[in-house]
């Protein structure tokens, strides 16, 4: 599991990650020529599933990137949620972002992480209480992580999240 996961993921298909990453490779050079629209479909072509954690968030990082471009701003805050949602952990802190869309990223993830990480206690809290304790165990592991993220600011220190921590724990 990458460190941004959700607790619980599908094993993935070593013999498509090759090839996938070879069209993600492509689908970056096609969006750093300014080629978006070509760039996008390359992105909208790969299957995120079976691929490793860097090159979904790639995929998806990268989506987002092209939309903006192209002006699609409701796909691309579309996007971002959806980017998010797969990947609550995910600062994107290494990409070269600007500060437009760094934001856009830090307010998309301070929105929607708080209820991911209810969500992941709540799915933690229902394999406990069907004593699946090795994914209570993982699933509360994940809270924890997830509530020290220091993006989340003062809603990890005010109900609900701040009543997770110690039931988590």
């Amino acid at each position: 599991r990458g460190d941004d996961e959700h607790p619980v993921r599908p094993a993935r298909d070593a013999g498509r990650r090759g090839a996938a990453g070879q069209r993600l490779a492509g689908a970056r050079e096609l969006y750093l020529t300014a080629a978006y629209d070509e760039a996008l479909a390359s992105l909208d072509a790969l299957q995120p599933n079976g691929l490793p954690v860097e090159q979904q968030r790639a995929l998806g990082l990268y989506r987002v990137l092209c939309l903006v471009a192209l002006g699609r701003t409701a796909d691309a805050d579309a996007a971002l949620d959806g980017l998010i949602a797969q990947h609550p952990l995910y600062r994107a802190e290494d990409e070269p972002l600007s500060p437009r869309i760094r934001t856009a990223f830090t307010q998309a993830r301070q929105r929607l992480v708080p209820g991911l990480i209810q969500q992941q206690y709540a799915d933690g809290k229902a394999a406990f209480d069907r004593r699946d304790y090795a994914t209570a165990a993982q699933t509360f592991d994940w809270v924890l992580k997830a509530l020290q993220d220091p993006e989340l600011g003062s809603a990890g220190a005010v109900p609900p999240l701040s009543g997770l921590r110690m039931a988590a724990a």
